[in-house]
This record gives C-alpha cells, structure tokens and sequence, in this order.
C-alpha cells in the first residue's frame, strides 16, 4: 500500500507549513509520496490550498515526480500537467471518483473503495485492526498522519 503524505504532513496537520517545497521534500527525503496542490497564476506555477502561495518550476515538479500526486486546482494547472507522462496528476471538486492520470482513482467515496483507490483518510486516525479491516486492499491512503499508517504498515509486514 502506498501511504501519501497529504501536503508534506507526517504527524498531523501543520497548516503553517503545508505544501512548502521544503516541507515536501522532507516529506519525500523521509520515503514517502506526497499529494500537492498546483495552483496557475499569471502563467507560472504554485502550491497553495485555497491560494497561490510557494512558487514552483516545473522542473521542480519534474525533479519529485516519482513521488508526488499532483492535485491540480485550476485547468491550467490540469493542462501543464498532462502535457507530459511524467507527471501524476488528477483535477477533482466535489465527486465522488476521480481518475488519476496513472490510471488509479482518487476515491472520496470510501465505501466504494477499489484495489486500484487511492483513498483520503486526511485527519483520521484509524486503530490498526479497523484500518486493515476496512482498507489494506486499495492501492493507498493519503493522510495527514503519514508516519503513524506507515508504523502500522511496518508492523503488520513482522
């Protein structure tokens, strides 16, 4: 299972530092994949939830590629993005499923979770016997919480 650290965080929501490059690559310096958000202002590129905040190049994008999910905010950003292969990405609002250009789904509906879902768990916590119950089979979890499902992970493989 691969377990996607949600912008950069590894122990619980940090709002102060989410989605700096920075926070990111330590992130992915700590083994783990992170989901961005890509924002389009003006012709360049940035990473901000609900704002254009840190700029990026997109050789920055290139650079981490094999461990981002690149959640693009605008359609500018989408059409950046799926200009090339090397990067993974998906554009969503409020559906349910969303398919991600590496062919997995971006699953909020996590009732509906498949093998090949990626599913949020953002701010959950889930106790290792219901978390493995409910969720070993999908392809990942993005999560706030990152160190604490890949300690769960680590033991569940002893």
């Amino acid at each position: 299972m691969t377990i996607i650290s949600h912008r950069g965080n590894l122990d619980g929501p940090n709002i102060a530092y989410e989605n700096k490059p920075a926070y990111i690559e330590n992130a992915i310096y700590e083994g783990f994949h992170v989901e961005v958000d890509l924002r389009t202002h003006n012709g360049k590129l940035f990473l901000g939830h609900d704002e254009v905040q840190y700029g990026v190049a997109i050789g920055w994008l290139f650079k981490h590629s094999s461990h981002l999910w690149i959640h693009c905010k605008d359609v500018k950003s989408l059409e950046t993005c799926l200009k090339t292969d090397k990067l993974r990405c998906f554009f969503h609002e409020n559906e349910r499923h969303t398919i991600i250009s590496n062919k997995l789904i971006w699953t909020h509906d996590i009732k509906e979770a498949l093998p090949t879902s990626i599913i949020p768990l953002i701010d959950e916590k889930l106790a290792g016997n219901v978390f493995f119950e409910k969720y070993s089979h999908v392809h990942g979890i993005c999560t706030d919480y990152a160190n604490y499902y890949n300690s769960l992970m680590n033991t569940r493989k002893d």
